[in-house]
This record gives structure tokens, C-alpha cells and sequence, in this order.
């Protein structure tokens, strides 16, 4: 399942994780990138503590972070 059906207060396990489908990787920081270094790696255990706001609240093995829905949604998290 993508990230964006969790349900809230549920815990997964990351099972895999892709660039996007277009990623040129050039001048501009790559938010998936930016959230591998923090954590979110295939094995991971992930929460997703709220949707609130355009946001998404995640626990990923215990730290909190938060990302803007139009990301969460856009890349190609799977969870179990």
C-alpha cells in the first residue's frame, strides 16, 4: 500500500522506497533524499500520527517529522 492510505495511529513497516518517476537530481534538493537521511529506509518501522493541514505527521523509529501532503503523496513510499 503507498503512504497515502495508512491509517492514522497504525504502524508499517517500510518495504520499499523510490526516486520519482521524473527525478532530474540536478540544482534542487531531493526531498526524498532529505527524508532517507532521516530515517525513512526500506525495514524502517513508520507511524502516521495525523493528517492535518496538508500535513503528514510520521514517527519513523520513534523520531517525529513532517512533510507536506503533495510530497507524501507524490513519492513512491511502500508500506506494510
Amino acid at each position: 500500500m503507498k503512504l497515502k492510505d495508512a491509517k492514522i495511529g497504525k504502524e508499517y513497516e517500510v518495504l520499499d522506497i523510490s526516486l520519482c518517476d521524473d527525478c532530474p537530481l540536478d540544482e534542487s534538493p531531493c526531498s526524498i533524499l532529505g527524508l532517507m537521511e532521516r530515517g525513512l529506509v526500506p525495514g524502517s518501522t513508520l507511524e502516521v500520527v495525523k493528517k492535518d493541514l496538508g500535513l503528514y505527521y510520521l514517527k519513523i523509529d520513534g523520531t517525529s517529522i513532517v512533510i507536506r501532503k503533495p510530497e507524501a503523496e507524490k513519492f513512491n513510499i511502500e508500506v506494510e
